[in-house]
């Protein structure tokens, strides 16, 4: 029945979500349309602060961030799990490690995202602020070109599992696990609790839902 209102009605679609959500997003998008014909959709990418206003402000239907909000002004799903890891190019000797222990990184050069960075946050509260002598090589805005500093041995750095699938895949990039450090986070799907959405963001919310990895 929704679906069949769904068609009916608009099929235009707002969404805004961090990096992380983007490297699911499309998967989702393309199961729904192929239930759905014909949907325009607009995705934001954008921080996590800037997900939660705008889906407050309703200038977007669904928001994903890469944690879960405590204001009461959202309903929250998670949709999935996402790790950080830590990634360094494949030349580098931490390479060939099975593990390692976090005070074996104190000579290392890290990459790191922007402070308002989700990711970020995390690391810090995990791993940084525990060793703030450790300096930082870059720090960057986007997730494409930290890959591309890795790629390059520019240093190592704490990035999202899925982020970095086919460079892992290709041979690039290699993760090395770190011992006793816990860096898994929820992907969450945000609604505004306050505002009834569309007949088409409630159908695409539901078929999230059902189909979240």
């Amino acid at each position: 029945m929704l679906l069949r209102a769904a068609s009916a009605s608009g099929k235009r679609l707002r969404i805004a979500t961090t990096t992380t959500g983007m490297y699911m997003l499309p998967e989702w998008l393309a199961g729904f349309e192929q239930r759905v014909a014909d949907v325009e959709t607009e995705v934001i990418v954008t921080n996590g602060d800037d997900v939660q206003r705008r889906v407050i402000s309703g200038d977007v239907d669904l928001g994903f961030v890469a944690n879960r909000p405590r204001s009461r002004s959202f309903v929250v799903s998670v949709v999935a799990e996402d790790s950080l890891a830590l990634a360094v190019h494949t030349g580098h000797p931490l390479a060939t490690r099975s593990s390692v222990r976090l005070d074996e990184l104190s000579k290392e050069r890290f990459i790191v995202r922007e402070p308002e960075s989700a990711s970020r946050a995390l690391t810090e509260k995990r791993v940084f602020q525990k060793h703030p002598d450790w300096r930082f090589r870059l720090q960057i805005n986007h997730i494409d070109a930290i890959k591309s500093s890795l790629e390059e041995g520019l240093g190592i750095s704490f990035i999202s599992k899925r982020a970095i699938d086919r460079e892992l895949r290709s041979g690039m990039l290699a993760t090395v696990p770190v011992e006793r450090v816990d860096l898994r986070r929820p992907i969450c799907m945000l609604t505004n609790a306050h505002k009834f959405g569309s007949k088409i963001a409630i159908c695409l919310s539901k078929h999230i839902a059902n189909h979240a990895l």
